[in-house]
């Protein structure tokens, strides 16, 4: 039973860290776009 427990926290643990990423990158995107955004309305 500690076994299984163990494993599913573990991949709790690596989800987490996975949608994370996900978020974190979409928040560099979206950070990048607004900059690009922002750029073009000064030229």
């Amino acid at each position: 039973y500690g076994k299984i427990q163990t494993i599913l926290y573990e991949d709790i643990q690596s989800w987490n860290s996975l949608i994370f990423l996900i978020v974190e990158g979409l928040l560099v995107l979206w950070i990048i776009r607004r900059g690009l955004e922002e750029s073009y309305k000064i030229y």
